[in-house]
């Protein structure tokens, strides 16, 4: 191989902090329902590409609807503790990921080393709570949908 196409090839490498796993935070306004479902399928479908966590801008418990519509889908989250985001989490992300619906968005202070994205829910919960899973389930679904898409992205950057 020429020393140009070598040169090419080292080049177009990912850097080195790339050669670990990338962290990413889940923020929601609680961390009870949105931030939890994406949390809960980013470790089920990319344990090996990502570390993950979760936090919201204030204390809450679990919505025990969500969790009942998680069990559905093989997810047993009843576990999870809710917790508020700090410094300290968000600056031991990579990239943060804001969930709200409806076009609310979530205010936190993004520190300058980690990347931001925003995923806008089309489906959001009930406030209050409903008995009726309807809901629940098409916001579970949306959130998989887009963990299950931001895996594969990471895993064609990552060269996986």
């Amino acid at each position: 191989m020429s020393t140009d196409a070598t040169r090419s090839m080292s080049q177009a490498r990912p850097p080195r902090a790339l050669h670990r796993r990338p962290r990413i935070l889940f923020v929601a306004q609680d961390d009870g329902s949105y931030s939890q479902i994406a949390k809960a399928y980013m470790r089920e479908i990319g344990p090996d590409v990502v570390e993950v966590s979760s936090a919201g801008l204030r204390t809450s418990s679990l919505d025990p609807q969500v969790a009942a519509v998680m069990a559905e889908d093989g997810c047993d989250i009843r576990r999870e503790t809710p917790r508020l985001v700090s410094r300290e989490v968000l600056t031991w992300a990579d990239l943060v990921v804001t969930l709200a619906p409806n076009g609310q968005r979530v205010g936190v202070g993004i520190p300058g080393s980690a990347h931001h994205k925003h995923w806008r829910l089309r489906h959001g919960l009930p406030h209050p709570p409903v008995e009726d899973l309807t809901p629940y389930r098409a916001c579970r679904d949306e959130i998989k949908r887009r963990v299950d898409q931001t895996v594969h992205n990471i895993r064609l950057f990552r060269g996986h």
